[in-house]
């Protein structure tokens, strides 16, 4: 890509969207739409757990790590590990998240 156009140099800096895999996309879409049932974009009407998050990523991990595919609704565990990563993604970036991660020793910093 040339940067002679300062388009294409400011839209280099950016996010390249256009990378994100389809298939990924709508697995991620079906999941989130599955989870619609609880209201779609609830995260950002009520503060959600970090921790319970990624308890259901941890156990869509192991689902899928252990052979399944699908849960009993259907749901893509991949598909819903992805919808509950940009869920936590998009509850942080917009201040609805609850860092109720374990304390850590204070030789530790988070970022």
């Amino acid at each position: 890509m040339s940067h002679d156009n300062p388009k294409d140099l400011a839209g280099s800096q950016k996010p390249q969207l256009q990378l994100i895999p389809p298939a990924a996309s709508q697995i991620m879409a079906a999941s989130l739409a599955q989870g619609a049932k609880h209201g779609p974009w609830n995260w950002r009407g009520q503060r959600i757990s970090l921790m319970q998050h990624i308890g259901a990523i941890k156990r869509h991990t192991d689902a899928l790590v252990a052979g399944e595919n699908a849960d009993g609704d259907g749901n893509d565990h991949l598909g819903a590990i992805m919808a509950t990563a940009g869920i936590i993604a998009d509850a942080r970036a917009h201040g609805m998240l609850i860092d109720d991660r374990p304390p850590i020793p204070p030789t530790m910093d988070r970022e």
